[in-house]
């Protein structure tokens, strides 16, 4: 038989789907090559990115810092002028500085140990009776006696407490700066109290899903600025100091304290006070609110 010059349709066909089979095969591979690069691309950016933020947990003081503290006590303050016109010769910021002022002073004895919290109500109250002249201020002839002026304070301390807790909220912004923050670390709470008054504020507030350790200084058997308590947080968190922040709003417990701690501090300043000047260069939020520029400042990603 003579030799074929040619190919039949058919078998072209088959040479044809067999070369696109083979083109098909080699797009493949170089798709499959450039995706792999471009993974490893963003798996070392992110690395990158992880690699420059150190910041494994943040740390957070309690009261006036996520608990909104000052508005709970001017909304009781001025429940009590309403009720003890004695206290009415105060303006609500006097009467606050006065009350902030005994409320430091006796708390200091209960950390201690060496009153217990009601006592330190009365106590505070007796002296707010005494300073306004609440004895004088009676219709009665007689004044009062020293029984009968404790039995009162301990009314005005139980009207108090009732007004404040029924204020009890977050500092606006806490809880969305809270939901934005946890997911990129560990949160903990160190505050100076008892542990039955901080947990319910906790708790009343909604923080409790958010925190992830709470050290309070009644169970933890020293307070801030004792450097000791910062090292019972780090301690829970599995952390190292220069791997945690630490956010508050009193100078002296919360800056100065996680300083000699060797925690990067941030100053929650929402009422724009004057910062003293050691320690410096201290990162400042004046309110949480965007939360994500209050992130960035708390992670140390902006000022």
């Amino acid at each position: 038989m003579g030799r074929r010059k040619g190919l039949n349709r058919s078998e072209s066909a088959f040479l044809l789907d067999v070369g696109l089979v083979f083109r098909l095969r080699k797009t493949l591979r170089r798709t499959a090559v450039a995706l792999a690069e471009a993974g490893q691309t963003r798996l070392r950016r992110n690395r990158a990115i992880l690699a420059a933020v150190t910041i494994r947990a943040v740390l957070f003081d309690l009261d006036d810092t996520l608990f909104d503290h000052w508005h709970s006590t001017n909304q009781a303050l001025e429940a009590l002028q309403g009720v003890f016109p004695a206290f009415r010769r105060w303006s609500v910021p006097e009467f606050g500085a006065r009350h902030s002022h005994l409320l430091e002073q006796f708390h200091l004895e209960v950390l201690a140990g060496r009153l217990s919290v009601d006592e330190a109500r009365i106590r505070r109250f007796s002296q707010l009776m005494e300073d306004a002249g609440w004895a004088a201020d009676r219709s009665a002839a007689v004044a009062l006696s020293p029984s009968e002026m404790r039995a009162a304070a301990a009314r005005m301390a139980i009207d108090y407490r009732r007004a404040y807790v029924s204020a009890w909220r977050l500092v606006p912004g806490a809880f969305a700066l809270l939901e934005a923050l946890h997911p990129l670390a560990p949160i903990g709470v160190i505050t100076n109290n008892v542990v039955d008054e901080q947990l319910d504020k906790i708790r009343t507030c909604g923080l409790e899903p958010f925190l992830d350790t709470v050290v309070i200084s009644e169970e933890a058997g020293v307070t801030k600025p004792d450097p000791r308590i910062f090292e019972i947080a780090l301690a829970r968190l599995g952390c190292e100091a220069d791997e945690v922040v630490m956010v508050g709003d009193t100078w002296t417990a919360d800056i100065v304290g996680a300083r000699a701690a060797g925690i990067r501090a941030v100053w929650f300043n929402r009422f724009g006070a004057v910062a003293p000047p050691e320690p410096a260069a201290v990162a400042e939020i004046r309110s949480y609110a965007p939360s994500a520029a209050a992130v960035k400042v708390i992670l140390g990603s902006g000022t």
